[in-house]
């Protein structure tokens, strides 16, 4: 028996307005940061959304109780997995996001 690999590239959420932020994420994580790729993927499915600051891309929860929208239905639940997965990769996903922003900035699409 064979299994086939299924890859993901870019952002699997084409539909979200802020697909483009997120495709240039994947793809900086895919290629430089493999180890917190899987990580923010699971993030974006979960609901997080992305957003221009005046210094880079910063990420934030939706809350729902709809499952479709969010995995976060309040805060409590997004700061126990923001501490649980996020703070400990906080310095590779803050490189991530670096680099994202000034490839988005130098493709001018931010």
């Amino acid at each position: 028996m064979t299994f086939k690999r299924h890859v993901i590239e870019g952002d699997p959420y084409p539909e979200r307005e802020d697909h483009h932020l997120w495709d240039a994420v994947f793809r900086v994580a895919q290629e430089f940061y493999s180890s917190v790729w899987s990580l923010l993927l699971g993030m974006r499915a979960s609901g997080a959304r992305l957003k221009v600051g005046d210094r880079g891309l910063i990420m934030y929860p939706v809350f729902s109780d709809d499952v479709e929208e969010s995995a976060w239905p309040d805060k409590e639940k997004w700061k126990k997995e923001k501490e649980k997965y996020l703070l400990p990769r906080k310095d590779e996903i803050k490189e991530v996001f670096n680099l994202a922003f000034r490839m988005l900035r130098a493709e001018g699409k931010v």
